[in-house]
C-alpha cells in the first residue's frame, strides 16, 4: 500500500476514533474499550437507549424552535441573534443570502417587521454527530395591509450543532427557499473499450464486480470544512444515483446538490451500467465556471451552451469520471480489494490517475449510542481523502477529503438507516 494513503487513511481513523467530532466522545471514562455512551442517558444497551436519545434530541429541538417563536413573537432581535452560531447561514427567499450572526439578523429585520408570528411543523430532527438535522414546515403571519392578514406556509430546515453538555445553536437555516431541481443532463455519443492495463489497473469497460450491490436512491449529508481548529458550517449535500434512458440506452446518472447559503451548485454525471464507463458530466470548477464533458473513446471534449467543442483533450486509453470515485469505489469487491487503479479524467485537473485502497475497519459510532461496522477507503488522485462505508448496506456514512491549504471537508450522512 501506498505510504501517504495509509498515514491519510490512519490519521483519520484516529481522528474519528479519538472522538474529535463524535457526539458520543463526552464520556470519555474507566470504561470498557469499545463502550458506547449517549450523552445524558443511562449506559445501557437496546432499543431504550435508541429511543430516549431520539426523543431527549426531539424535545430538546422542540424547545429551541419555541424559544424561536418567543423572540420572534417580542421582536426580541437580541433573543433571535443567541439562537443562531456565530458562523450561521441563511437562505431565504424574502431575504438576502447571509453568512455570520449579525448578518442573519440584519436579513431577518425587514421580515420580523411585517411579520407577526412564526410557527413550526417539525418532520424530521435527525443526529449526526454533534449536530442535527432538522425539517419540516413553518408559517408565518405576514401583514399586507391595513387590518389585512396573510398566513404564508412554507418548508424549513436547520442544521443545529452544540459541545454536549451545552445548548443548541443553529448553525444553517433554509427558510422559505425554492426547491432544488438540477438540470437534465442528456447522453452524448457511445464508445467501444481498450484494454491496456497495468497490473492492479481498472479500466472502464471492466464489469465491476460489487455493481449490483452498489446502492441506489437519495442521501443526505452535513457538508462542513474543518481548518485551524475551527468549523465552518458549508450547508447541505445531496447525492442522488438512479437509471436513466438517454442516447438509447440505460445509463445510471449520479447527481450531486451542494445547497451554501449563498444559493446552490448541482454536478450530474451519466455512466454506463455496470462498467460506470462516463458518457457525459456537468460539472463546475474552483472559478465558478460550468463545464460540460464528453467522454469517447479518443477524447475528452469540453462543451460550449449549444453542444459544441471548446476543448478537446487526446486520450491513448478510456478514462473514468474523477467525479464518481465515490460509485467507482462502492462498485468494487471492498472486502477483499488491496488497491486499484484508475485512469480518470477531473473537470479541474485534467487527466489524473486514482487509486482507491482498503486500510481496514472501524466500527463507527452513530449519536444515537450504535455503532455500524465499516470498511476504511482511502483515496488518492483528484484529492486525498477517506471513506467509511458500512459493511451492511454499502452506504458511506462519512467522507474526508483533505483540501488543498491543510484544511478538511467533512461529509457527514444524515439519514442513516435506522435498523436494529
Amino acid at each position: 500500500m501506498h505510504p501517504a494513503l495509509m498515514r491519510s487513511a490512519c490519521r483519520h481513523v484516529r481522528l474519528a476514533a479519538a472522538g474529535g467530532l463524535a457526539l458520543l466522545a463526552g464520556a470519555a471514562s474507566a470504561r470498557p474499550a469499545g463502550a458506547q455512551v449517549v450523552p445524558g442517558v443511562a449506559a445501557e444497551n437496546g432499543f431504550d437507549v435508541v429511543s430516549r436519545y431520539r426523543a431527549q434530541v426531539r424535545a430538546e429541538v422542540d424547545a429551541l424552535l419555541e424559544r424561536y417563536r418567543a423572540a420572534w413573537r417580542r421582536d426580541a432581535l437580541d433573543s433571535l441573534a443567541a439562537l443562531y452560531a456565530s458562523d450561521a447561514g441563511l437562505v431565504a427567499a424574502a431575504a438576502p443570502p447571509a453568512t455570520g450572526r449579525r448578518r442573519v439578523i440584519d436579513a431577518l429585520r425587514p421580515l420580523l417587521k411585517s411579520a407577526r408570528g412564526i410557527t413550526f411543523a417539525v418532520a424530521r430532527a435527525e443526529p449526526a454527530e454533534d449536530q442535527v438535522f432538522v425539517s419540516g414546515t413553518s408559517e408565518v403571519d405576514i401583514d399586507i395591509g391595513p387590518g389585512e392578514r396573510i398566513r404564508v406556509r412554507a418548508p424549513f430546515s436547520m442544521i443545529g450543532r452544540r459541545a454536549f453538555p451545552g445548548p443548541w445553536e443553529i448553525t444553517w437555516h433554509r427558510f422559505d427557499a425554492p426547491v432544488l431541481e438540477p438540470a437534465r443532463v442528456l447522453a452524448g455519443s457511445r464508445f467501444a473499450t481498450r484494454l491496456v492495463r497495468r497490473e492492479g489497473e481498472l479500466l472502464p469497460g471492466d464489469t465491476l464486480p460489487a455493481f449490483g450491490r452498489l446502492p441506489l436512491g437519495a442521501a443526505e449529508f452535513l457538508a462542513y470544512v474543518m481548518r485551524g481548529g475551527t468549523r465552518r458550517v458549508e450547508g447541505i449535500e445531496r447525492r442522488v444515483v438512479d437509471t436513466v434512458v438517454a442516447d438509447g440506452a440505460a445509463l445510471l446518472r449520479v447527481v450531486r446538490v451542494l445547497e451554501r447559503a449563498d444559493g446552490f451548485t448541482a454536478d450530474t454525471s451519466l455512466l454506463r451500467r455496470h462498467t460506470l464507463q462516463p458518457v457525459r458530466a456537468a460539472a463546475r470548477r474552483g472559478d465558478g465556471r460550468r463545464v460540460t464533458l464528453d467522454f469517447s473513446l479518443e477524447a475528452v471534449a469540453e462543451l460550449d451552451g449549444r453542444g459544441r467543442p471548446v476543448t478537446r483533450t487526446e486520450i491513448a486509453d478510456p478514462v473514468f469520471d474523477a467525479a464518481a470515485l465515490t460509485e467507482l469505489a462502492l462498485a468494487l469487491p471492498i472486502e477483499s480489494v488491496t488497491r486499484v487503479i484508475l485512469r480518470a479524467y477531473d473537470a479541474e485537473r485534467g487527466l489524473v490517475e486514482l487509486s482507491v485502497a482498503n486500510v481496514g475497519t472501524e466500527d463507527l459510532s452513530l449519536p444515537d449510542g450504535r455503532t455500524t461496522p465499516t470498511w476504511v477507503i482511502a483515496t488518492d488522485g483528484a484529492g486525498r481523502g477517506t471513506l467509511w462505508v458500512a459493511r451492511d448496506t454499502r452506504r458511506v456514512l462519512r467522507a474526508v477529503t483533505e483540501l488543498p491549504d491543510g484544511g478538511e471537508r467533512w461529509l457527514v450522512r444524515i439519514d442513516a438507516p435506522r435498523e436494529h
